[in-house]
């Protein structure tokens, strides 16, 4: 091989590429995996290779925070790949005036009706279809705080059946559809009528201390729960979003005073607001996939594939068990380091890929950690979807140089989905050995 000079002699014929190796599960890289003879990149001062080793697998994550955040998740649908998933929302209501109905005359009042209603959100309303479900309301039996942080895991204790006026009647989800209640034109919501029972237990407390302060009204009642019965058919369903935060969602109570001579329609709205403490729960079943792959993954059986889902599913291990390689053939200046993580195959339109995803590195706790590459901003690193080119781009050329000096140590990267505790997202990439889009490093050294 000729010898090629870059700024002073070095013979490139010593220079070794890595065969891309994938190890699906938590295990040492293999003895064989080794380094062959690579061409030098012909940019003065520069050598690129793309064929680092790489060693990957899938894991099923920790329970994530979903309390007060931007968004809460409610539905169920099964994936072919992921199974099924099912989020259910805990929240409190709150009274929006002190005193309710102080001074009235209570004796001629009835309650006609009390309905839930939640406003979709109206950038991203679904992920999924907009099958009919089952929706149930519970009664919550616990009082939530906003101090403390609930994970998508905690399953609420509730203190009653389903309150559903329309006990397992289907809905079919319209978050594209204004309503009109009164009157008036209103934002696309699910409306959920509780039983007469609970309404009348409202009516019956107004004027009463119960009613007087908030304090006293989340003791008397602690809030709902709403889940969907869960769906078993691949393809099926979907997950509603509703940013509750923003205050239009509410618990509505229609009753009328029957005062003769003084007959009236009147309305009362309970606030579900960013004072109400909430957040989502779910649950999951990997079994109702058709497609076996995730579980052969998280079994370590060698898959070509790595997954990713939200709400603590799924994230993906990447190790890079030859850094020390490079540095043995002279290559320590890393001017960029580009993880590339390609989509693997097709999915399904209404269950697109996450709009982003993250890199972590562990601490020595144990702890996902930022890199070194984020110090500048999330911008700097990446991890956006590009959808023209159906991949994931990180830079991660301060980390990787971190790997080279020894600086850091040579743990793995930690891959998981962005807005994990807001969205139902999930995605499959392609593994070092998938044979059309496998995972790989863009790697440039200089060489002066």
């Amino acid at each position: 091989m000729q010898e090629t000079h870059y700024g002073r002699p070095t013979s490139w014929a010593a220079l070794f590429f890595f065969v891309v190796t994938i190890a699906v599960g938590c295990r040492k890289p293999e003895d064989e995996l080794g380094l062959d003879l690579l061409p030098a990149d012909h940019l003065l001062g520069l050598f690129e290779t793309d064929t680092t080793t790489l060693l990957a697998y899938t894991m099923l994550d920790e329970p994530v925070r979903t309390s007060q955040l931007t968004r809460n998740v409610l539905g169920s649908y099964v994936d072919r790949q992921f199974g099924m998933l099912r989020a259910g929302i805990a929240f409190q209501v709150r009274l929006t005036s002190n005193n309710v109905g102080e001074g009235q005359n209570t004796s001629f009042l009835v309650a006609d009706s009390l309905v839930l209603s939640l406003v979709y959100d109206g950038l991203s309303p679904v992920y999924g279809n907009l099958h009919p479900q089952e929706f149930r309301v519970h009664e919550l039996d616990e009082v939530l705080s906003l101090d403390t942080v609930y994970k998508s895991d905690r399953v609420p204790a509730t203190a009653s059946g389903d309150i559903m006026f329309e006990k397992g009647q289907l809905i079919t989800p319209r978050p594209f559809d204004g309503v009109w209640i009164g009157g008036d034109s209103l934002a696309a919501q699910l409306r959920l009528r509780l039983e007469d029972a609970v309404a009348q237990r409202f009516m019956a407390a107004w004027g009463t201390s119960e009613l007087e302060n908030n304090t006293n009204f989340i003791e008397f009642f602690n809030g709902l729960v709403v889940t969907v019965a869960e769906q078993s058919v691949p393809g099926k369903g979907g997950l509603l979003n509703f940013p509750l935060e923003g205050g239009s969602s509410k618990l509505t109570l229609y009753y009328r005073n029957t005062t003769v001579g003084s007959e009236d329609t009147l309305v009362y709205d309970f606030a579900i607001n960013a004072n109400s403490s909430r957040y989502t729960f779910v649950d999951r079943d990997l079994a109702l996939a058709t497609d076996p792959g995730l579980l052969n993954a998280v079994a370590d059986s060698g898959q070509q594939k790595a997954y990713l889902q939200t709400f603590g599913g799924a994230r993906t291990v990447i190790h890079f068990p030859h850094v020390d390689a490079y540095k043995d053939q002279g290559l320590d200046a890393i001017a960029k380091a580009e993880l590339i993580l390609p989509i693997a195959g097709e999915f399904l339109p209404e269950n697109p890929p996450p709009i982003l995803c993250f890199a972590f590195m562990k601490d020595d706790e144990g702890e996902d950690a930022a890199l070194p590459d984020q110090q500048s901003g999330i911008g700097q690193i990446g991890g956006s979807y590009d959808a023209a080119g159906a991949v994931y781009r990180f830079n991660i050329t301060r980390y990787f140089q971190g790997l080279v000096n020894k600086d850091i140590a040579n743990t793995g990267l930690q891959i998981v989905t962005g807005f994990n505790g807001v969205t139902g997202n999930r995605a499959v990439i392609g593994g070092p050995e998938h044979p059309t889009t496998p995972m790989r490093l863009q790697l440039t050294f200089t060489t002066h």
